[in-house]
């Protein structure tokens, strides 16, 4: 284990579980994103950008990318309650929408190589921040016109 994810699965599933069990749906996402938190910090601390330039350390990046996948893997099986849509586009997209659902097999850490990651737009796209003086009431379109651009709707 490189990153050090596979324990911090382990305790956030453990977490995560006795919540949704006692009806806790924020302490359950909140143990998520513990996790999530952790593979952002793994990958600040492995820097795969780095390996991935140095051949000899093909097998290194393989090891720590093949973590970081199982971590989202984790990520998107414990969500699955709260954004059921998301978590299922997660795994389709990781290649692992025909595994098993039962918790007690879905939650075991499993960082074998492997993966094939499909390409496609973003599972959560970016959402541009509105600017401070914007109208509450123009449903975000002075956050989405462009320099010189009016937010009104052009007439033709």
């Amino acid at each position: 284990d490189r990153t050090g994810l596979a324990g911090v699965a382990a305790e956030v599933c453990e977490r995560a579980v006795a919540a949704y069990r006692d009806f806790d749906l924020a302490g359950a996402l909140n143990a998520v994103w513990d996790l999530v938190r952790r593979a952002n910090q793994a990958v600040e601390e492995t820097k795969p950008w780095v390996l991935a330039k140095d051949e000899a350390r093909r097998d290194e990046l393989a090891e720590v990318l093949a973590e970081l996948l199982e971590a989202v893997r984790i990520v998107a099986q414990l969500s699955q309650p709260a954004i059921p849509d998301r978590s299922r586009a997660i795994r389709d997209r990781l290649g692992r929408s025909g595994e098993s659902s039962e918790w007690a097999t879905a939650l075991r850490w499993n960082a074998a190589a492997g993966w094939k990651v499909a390409p496609g737009d973003p599972v959560f796209p970016r959402i541009d921040r509105v600017a401070d003086d914007a109208d509450p009431t123009d449903g975000g379109a002075a956050s989405r016109k462009g320099p010189g651009k009016s937010a009104a709707p052009s007439r033709g």
